[in-house]
């Protein structure tokens, strides 16, 4: 059992945060355990009390909107907002073949820079080249890893693999995060569905509803390139070099990236992240 804290370990240089956040996306039958948040290198104390205000707040919102029923895999917090608009695309060809080789690439050989803090939801780890999450609960639970490193206009990319992946379990890659509590959430479910939606630093708001597409392998041992290209206020997604939809929002404009997961059928739901990398783009 996690200690009911929040432990703090304040360090001269910024350079080196490893943070993120587990939090529900749809509401929970009792009130979960309190995230343990370990700063384990740099930070400055405004951006430590802003993470842990922010996800306190979040808690509180989480708690007034308790219910007793069970949530499932078709439960959204929130709709986007008119402003945000969205058109299919398909482009089945390899995103990355005209970019050349990655600004940076993280083949996850030692474990640095990444944000490993376990809770009782989430399990993190770097095991054998890979970035290794595990989501304990089939409790529709979000737990993330961020890496430190600042992007605006870019491609990132992840290759997860997914020893079993069963029905609405889902994962997928975190983006644009300013504070590492906020930020974007590129999903992609089990059963060959892709979404997209913002953590506003108390609830989740949907931008693109849960869509099947054709382009995302499941079953086990599925493999897939999780793919986003942001450039000012226009967000592409991809999968597997498929472009699927543009949409355009501004909300977020720039920060850190990294990996999530939640488990809504598979108590034990594991992804491996074998590389990620990132170009920047004009």
């Amino acid at each position: 059992m996690k200690k009911l804290s929040v432990l703090l370990l304040f360090i001269l240089s910024f350079a080196l945060i490893l943070s993120a956040c587990s939090l529900p996306t749809s509401t929970q039958e009792t009130m979960p355990t309190p995230i343990i948040l370990v700063v384990t290198e740099a930070s400055t104390p405004d951006i430590v009390g802003t993470l842990v205000a922010a996800t306190m707040v979040a808690y509180q919102q989480q708690s007034a909107e308790q219910t007793a029923a069970v949530p499932t895999a078709t439960i959204e917090l929130a709709t986007a907002t008119p402003a945000e608009t969205a058109t299919t695309t398909a482009t089945p060809t390899d995103v990355v073949s005209s970019l050349g080789t990655p600004t940076w690439k993280d083949e996850f050989n030692v474990s640095k820079s990444w944000y490993l803090q376990d809770d009782e939801y989430t399990v993190i780890d770097i095991v054998d080249g890979s970035l290794v999450m595990t989501s304990l609960q089939a409790a529709t639970w979000t737990g993330w890893s961020l890496h430190y490193n600042q992007l605006e206009n870019f491609y990132l990319e992840g290759k997860i693999n997914l020893p079993t992946c069963n029905a609405a379990d889902r994962y997928g890659l975190v983006f644009r995060s300013p504070d590492y509590i906020q930020g974007y959430f590129f999903g992609v479910s089990c059963n060959g569905q892709y979404n997209l939606s913002m953590y506003n630093g108390s609830k989740f708001v949907t931008i693109i509803p849960w869509t099947p597409s054709g382009a995302v392998l499941t079953g086990a041992n599925a493999q897939n390139k999780v793919g986003v290209k942001a450039i000012g206020d226009k967000i592409t997604l991809s999968i597997n070099g498929t472009e699927l939809q543009t949409i355009t929002n501004a909300d977020y404009k720039k920060g850190t990236f990294g990996a999530f997961i939640a488990a809504v059928n598979t108590p034990g739901f594991t992804l491996k992240m074998d590389d990620i990398s990132y170009w920047t783009l004009p």
